[in-house]
């Protein structure tokens, strides 16, 4: 099953924080992210692979601000993403609210500075891990029957299977635990395996969670 597609949509000014969204995007949701660019030299080129891009993608995340509604590109992509029917999901970096044919769309809040979690161990510059956990829960939220929904389980699953750190064993346990639906029998014996073989998740504090959701949601056998 192939793993969610996500674009970014921002201006190059706010360049850093769409990197950083999507480093998050990719670790902690399991994410295939394409992020856009409003000034590349080549612009006939970069057009026709901007367009194929939105037409593949499942989400198209637009980073709004200030400089973002300043952008010609920015407001062109979201054109294109609406066009094709693509998920929208904005984020909002300043004071601007979603505008236009996106109005309708509630954002969330990426903000600098936040407070430490109680289960985060390193200092964050902004709160995008925890927009790319609200991502997550949003595209696991739709219908059980759709194919974005299958889609995040598997993106999901693979996050996990993958995890590198502690901080994200823990991050993605708790967003697999608030899963409204089951995974596959498949994604649930290759998050096993990982759960007993995955020193990041061995030593994750949410690993008793984990091993709770699987022995008691899933009738696995854990020695």
């Amino acid at each position: 099953m192939d793993q969610i597609k996500a674009f970014i949509s921002y201006s190059s000014l706010d360049k850093v924080k769409a990197g950083r969204l999507k480093v998050r995007l990719e670790s902690l949701c399991g994410y295939q992210v394409f992020v856009a660019h409003d000034d590349m030299p080549g612009a006939e080129v970069f057009d026709e692979k901007i367009i194929k891009a939105i037409h593949e993608t499942d989400i198209f995340i637009p980073l709004l601000s200030v400089r973002f509604k300043q952008s010609d590109y920015a407001d062109q992509e979201t054109g294109c993403a609406i066009g094709v029917g693509r998920k929208i999901i904005p984020i909002k970096l300043d004071n601007l609210n979603p505008y236009g044919l996106i109005r309708k769309y509630n954002a969330i809040f990426l903000v600098d500075n936040p407070p430490r979690r109680p289960d985060q161990w390193k200092w964050s510059p902004d709160n995008s891990t925890t927009v790319a956990l609200s991502i997550c829960v949003i595209c696991m939220s739709v219908r059980q029957t759709s194919r974005l929904f299958s889609k995040a389980q598997e993106s999901l699953t693979q996050a996990l299977c993958g995890s590198a750190s502690f901080d994200t064993s823990n991050s993605i346990i708790r967003n697999l635990s608030h899963c409204p639906h089951s995974f596959t029998e498949d994604q649930v014996q290759r998050i096993k395996k990982s759960a007993i073989t995955n020193n990041d998740i061995i030593g994750a504090y949410g690993r008793p969670e984990l091993l709770s959701i699987l022995r008691g949601k899933y009738k696995c056998s854990i020695d």
